[in-house]
């Protein structure tokens, strides 16, 4: 029995056949859009891992440039305050603003995860118990 369309004549075919035929071509689809599904999924995390990098590399630069521009900022107020003292100014600004960003972020976190699906399947599994 060929199950292939292209050379059965699905006039001439049994309904089994075309019953067959249509499993076989179903399955044989599904294979493959999980196979373009998983090399396209594969081209877009390699992808996504090089913007990683780039952004990891971004993040390490600007963290540096940061850094820099606070010790000038130290190197200055040393011109009218003790070295030491400037530093501690400067260092309690910075652990200030990030214990405000902190906080701010802290306040947008996650607290449930994925809320609205645990809605959605909670109100399937209430239908589907009554």
């Amino acid at each position: 029995m060929d199950t292939n369309f292209a050379v059965m004549e699905p006039a001439a075919a049994s309904t089994g056949e075309l019953v067959t035929a249509l499993f076989e071509q179903s399955a044989k689809l599904v294979k493959t859009e999980v196979a373009l599904a998983r090399v396209e999924l594969l081209a877009d995390l390699k992808r996504e891992i090089e913007v990683t990098e780039g952004l990891g590399t971004a993040a390490l630069c600007t963290l540096s440039g940061l850094n820099l521009l606070l010790m000038a900022v130290v190197l200055a107020l040393a011109r009218v305050l003790p070295g030491w003292a400037s530093a501690l100014i400067v260092a309690a600004v910075v652990l200030a603003a990030g214990g405000l960003v902190r906080w701010l972020g802290r306040r947008k976190r996650v607290t449930r995860s994925l809320a609205r699906t645990r809605r959605v399947v909670e109100k399937h599994v209430r239908w589907a118990m009554q």
